[in-house]
């Protein structure tokens, strides 16, 4: 009788113990069930945003090569030709005027019928890296100021890498007199940084700002 309610006894506590065995497998596979859901929802919006961001980065290079060609077309033709709504198009153009990836707009002009001529002055440093004293200057924009006053327009500064110039600056000047009194005002200015410092004028413009010049069919002799 004994043995009888001892293995009785025995039998029930296998039972229970296997019952909270499959209990805790059941709650270990639903948390792996739950954690891959988890991840496949998550890598699912990972992906689309990264999509959506690749689609926007498209639409928006789409615009911007519109732009270069002539921002000055309306608003309507440069969707139609990118194949996007009024609407959206107009946020795009908001969107890269913000973040800066539009500096700004301006005219390119034809310096012959303004009286102008183009320049270019090579730069090479002495010193590289740049002294703070000298970064400070080209970033306050000291040049474009001094010329300015004496109606130099300076219209590109380059930073470059790879030859024997270390600078290249663009400027328009109404002749070759006003473009030397320039270069004498950046050899006063920045005298003890400069090793080599050449001045070029332009002959013929071929193309400027991506645009050719309407001209060069009548200008090609000069080749």
């Amino acid at each position: 009788m004994f043995l009888t309610n001892f293995c009785n006894i025995y039998h029930r506590r296998i039972r229970i113990l296997m019952v909270r065995k499959l209990f805790d497998i059941f709650f270990l596979i639903e948390k792996d069930i739950m954690f891959i859901s988890y991840l496949t929802i998550n890598r699912g919006n990972v992906i689309m945003a990264r999509s959506n961001k690749e689609q926007i980065d498209r639409d928006e290079i789409k615009v911007i090569m519109e732009l270069q060609k002539n921002c000055k077309d309306s608003l309507d033709k440069i969707s139609k030709r990118c194949g996007f709504s009024r609407q959206k198009t107009w946020r795009i153009i908001k969107n890269i005027e913000k973040n800066k990836t539009v500096w700004g707009y301006h005219a390119t002009i034809d310096n012959e019928k303004i009286d102008r001529k183009g320049f270019v002055l090579l730069i090479q440093w002495k010193h590289l890296p740049i002294e703070n004293t000298l970064g400070e200057m080209i970033v306050k924009g000291t040049l474009d100021k001094s010329g300015a006053e004496m109606g130099v327009v300076v219209e590109d500064n380059f930073w470059v890498h790879g030859g024997m110039f270390d600078g290249i600056i663009c400027f328009s000047a109404q002749n070759l007199k006003q473009a030397k009194r320039f270069q004498e005002i950046f050899i006063n200015t920045y005298q003890e940084y400069i090793k080599d410092l050449q001045l070029l004028e332009t002959m013929m413009t071929i193309k400027k700002d991506g645009f050719m010049n309407p001209k060069i069919k009548e200008t090609k002799k000069l080749l």
